[in-house]
């Protein structure tokens, strides 16, 4: 686990080369800020949850929906309009405004982390200009950096390293703090936390790496004696390059979690919005072609079985996406085939009852073409059967 000594950190203390956060952040998160003659806004510090839920949800803060839907919307090239946006629509006037903002950006960036290049560059400039215009600090948001590296799960920690990493390359942290963590990690007693090391040295540069390679060697050591083999083969492959998949490989993974994700988003903006357009536009833009259109069933029918309250609207949405021909009955299919060959849910087991809930849809709608053996499967009688 990551402790937070302020008698190195405060070696950092006059470092010019970070950004242009206060004196009191260093004394919290890692205290990788330079020297600042501004002084913030002083607030009783409250407690954070480390993994606060991001589900969009119709009664809250309106800042807050209006935030994540800007996130949702963000690209390589369009962070300047979503600037522009944030501007015009979002009311930071408080610092406790500010406080959820930057819990929402957390939130978001945490779940969503195969997006993190544009949202760290995003958040940047948000940070800059809050910065100027009422001379608040991200506090907060450097908060649940430090709870979730000091009490966060596996992945949730392996999400916010890949955060920092993200914030050292468009030096943000300067790196001081890339080597502090690499101490850190290295020297940890804490057996389940042996997987930081792979988790932070990771897509770290291999000459970086290997400035550290007799303290890692020494970490596999301990992971053998303790038979976490798991550990010891991810932490072997930081230096050991024949156990890491090829590029192309790691490719075809991260962009198939990448359409997930997105997928999972323009869902929760229609849950929350109850309009198609959003979807539509999605799937016109980003879904042009049958494969894609079938993969958007298909974590279409994993979403909703997330969210079984909502699929009174889920088959409102299908209904909407047919009769304007944005999908087709053998797309809705194929996606609902795709599902069930990677989940064997069996016949009368609790979640048999979604799938029969969706079987039945699909026969009202005449969806039954090429997924007869299903229908025969879950005991849903077909009109023309007799």
């Amino acid at each position: 686990m990551l402790r937070m000594e302020s008698i190195n950190l405060y070696k950092l203390k006059n470092d010019t080369n970070c950004v242009f956060l206060s004196d009191n952040i260093i004394q919290e998160i890692l205290n990788s800020f330079s020297k600042s003659n501004i002084k913030p806004i002083k607030t009783i510090k409250k407690q954070v949850n480390v993994m606060k839920s991001n589900k969009i949800q119709a009664k809250k803060d309106m800042n807050e929906n209006k935030i994540i839907m800007i996130m949702n919307k963000l690209s390589n090239n369009n962070i300047n309009e979503l600037i522009i946006e944030y501007l015009t629509n979002i009311l930071v006037d408080t610092e406790a405004k500010y406080d959820n903002i930057m819990n929402e950006l957390f939130q978001k960036m945490i779940k969503d982390i195969k997006f993190i290049d544009n949202y760290v560059r995003f958040v940047m400039k948000i940070f800059i200009i809050e910065k100027k215009r009422l001379n608040l600090i991200p506090e907060t948001f450097i908060d649940l950096i430090k709870e979730t590296i000091m009490k966060g799960s596996e992945l949730e920690r392996s999400s916010c390293y890949e955060m920092i990493k993200c914030f050292c390359q468009y030096n943000f942290f300067n790196d001081k703090l890339k080597d502090y963590i690499s101490n850190n990690v290295l020297k940890t007693t804490i057996l389940n936390n042996y997987i930081d090391v792979y988790n932070w040295f990771n897509g770290l540069d291999k000459n970086y790496i290997e400035l550290y390679k007799n303290d890692i060697n020494n970490v596999i050591i301990k992971c053998n004696e303790n038979s976490m083999n798991r550990e010891k083969i991810l932490i072997e492959s930081l230096i050991d390059t024949k156990n890491i998949k090829t590029i192309e490989e790691t490719s075809i993974i991260e962009n198939t979690d990448i359409f997930k994700t997105m997928v999972s988003n323009i869902l929760e903006e229609y849950i929350f919005l109850k309009s198609p357009e959003e979807v539509i536009e999605f799937i016109n833009t980003d879904c042009n072609d049958i494969n894609h259109k079938n993969l958007f069933c298909k974590e279409l029918i994993i979403f909703f079985k997330d969210h079984e309250n909502e699929l009174e609207n889920c088959f409102i949405l299908i209904d909407n996406l047919i009769k304007k021909k944005v999908l087709f009955k053998s797309n809705i299919s194929k996606g609902f085939s795709l599902y069930l060959q990677e989940n064997d849910v069996k016949y009368n087991s609790p979640e048999s009852v979604y799938i029969v809930n969706i079987l039945k849809f699909l026969k009202n709608n005449n969806i039954t073409k090429n997924i007869e053996h299903i229908f025969k499967k879950y005991k849903v009688k077909i009109f023309y059967e007799n």
